[in-house]
């Protein structure tokens, strides 16, 4: 019995010291396991990361951005303090329900009111009047307001001018520099979104100003990209826009100037000897002559605090400047960082683009100097935020937005400089 006791204490160690064997082997190998496991997962995040990199920088894009040294934006202290201005959003939106995105406004020697829409209408409003009257259309019947979105079929009407004729030209992003029949709405083309000019195919025409001579200066944002793909040429930021001169005498048009920064807003200066264009991209105003020293420009005011859309002249001299979206960390650190804006449009769907800038509205008072004299501020855009268009008319300034609800017209509390 004792003999047998002994031999199943001595089996049991040496079962024990077999399992505590096994267990070790088997721990180790688990660990094992884990490693090649962990070091698999770890390669395939390399890899996958190191492609994104790749493709980011280095794959096929839409865009080819490069790094833009452009200045910080100036303090909002001063004339630009949100504390001291008048606040947009005190004003008062006319026809919310019937305008979206009343781009541009414009009086004729009467006083009635013109502005078109995101749907492609012109309306007029006559100063007696608390009806709009819809004037034409430059795309299609079947577009309304309902629309949230600009659609190619429809037409965008942008800038809007009259000639020393009173006709009502408008440049439409989609369609090209139009002269509208007040009386029947007919729509004339007088330069067509497609016609090559220069070697240079007329791609989103946007604002323009009207010479002493009755030439006009159409701003033409890009030859890359049109009015559908606007935020890839501002992520791309390349000297692509130009102005053309266009002689509605002759039906002749050329390249004035060229190499812009997504030329937009266009002015004829008080004395008639320049034109202020505002290149967005830039968050600059820019004076192109077109006297006898027609070639040569200078930067008027820089740093601007965000993206200067229309400009127009001051009653009381200068300019005004609709701002459409403040600048922001991130738009600031894209300007210096390619590859970030090359990632966002290379990932992000051009609708949703617009969601990167900061949805502020500003309208800014800049003398013919390019000092800034006063600023009016919405900064949660409640009211009227995007801006596009400020233009004061009697004791109002009405704001413009290329994709709110409404005009905004705002009541102005004391006398301007």
């Amino acid at each position: 019995m004792e003999r047998r006791g002994k031999a199943s204490a001595r089996g049991s160690l040496e079962s024990g010291a077999l399992e505590t064997d096994d267990s070790k082997k088997q721990r180790q190998r688990s660990r094992i396991s884990r490693k090649v496991v962990c070091v698999f997962i770890l390669a395939a995040v390399l890899v996958f990361v190191s492609s994104f990199i790749y493709e980011t920088a280095y794959g096929d894009c839409i865009i080819d951005p490069e790094y833009k040294d452009v200045p910080a934006a100036m303090p909002l202290t001063g004339p630009l303090s949100p504390s001291v201005a008048e606040s947009m959003a005190d004003a008062e939106l006319l026809f919310p329900n019937l305008w979206r995105g009343p781009e541009c406004v414009t009086w004729d020697n009467d006083g009635v009111m013109y502005t078109g829409t995101m749907s492609g209408e012109i309306w007029k409003l006559p100063p007696s009047s608390d009806e709009p009257v819809l004037v034409a259309r430059t795309g299609k019947d079947a577009c309304n307001m309902s629309m949230t979105r600009q659609h190619r079929d429809c037409g965008r009407p942008l800038g809007m001018h009259w000639m020393p004729d009173d006709t009502l030209l408008v440049a439409d992003g989609y369609v090209g520099l139009l002269s509208v029949s007040l009386t029947d709405g007919r729509i004339k083309k007088l330069l067509r979104v497609g016609d090559v000019i220069d070697g240079k195919r007329l791609t989103f025409p946007d604002d323009f100003a009207i010479g002493p001579d009755g030439t006009v200066y159409l701003s033409d944002v890009s030859h890359r990209f049109d009015f559908d793909q606007f935020m890839y040429d501002l992520l791309e930021s390349r000297p692509l826009g130009r102005i053309v001169r266009y002689n509605p005498a002759t039906g002749q048009s050329s390249t004035f100037a060229e190499d812009l920064y997504f030329p937009n807003g266009v002015e004829l200066s008080p004395d008639k000897a320049s034109i202020i264009v505002c290149e967005t991209t830039f968050f600059r105003l820019k004076r192109l002559y077109i006297d006898a020293r027609a070639g040569t420009s200078e930067i008027l005011v820089d740093a601007l605090p965000g993206f200067p859309d229309n400009i127009r002249r001051h009653p009381r001299g200068g300019y005004l400047v609709g701002l459409s979206a403040g600048r922001s960390m991130t738009t600031d650190i894209g300007n210096s960082h390619p590859w970030l804006r090359r990632m966002l449009a290379k990932y992000v769907p051009h609708h949703e683009l617009t969601k990167i800038t900061l949805p502020y509205g500003m309208c800014i008072h800049v003398s013919e100097e390019g000092e800034i004299l006063r600023s009016w501020h919405d900064p949660k855009a409640s009211t009227v935020g995007h801006t596009s268009h400020c233009e004061i008319n009697g004791e109002h300034m009405y704001v413009g937005s290329f994709k709110m609800l409404g005009l905004g017209k705002l009541a102005l509390k004391e006398s301007l400089p």
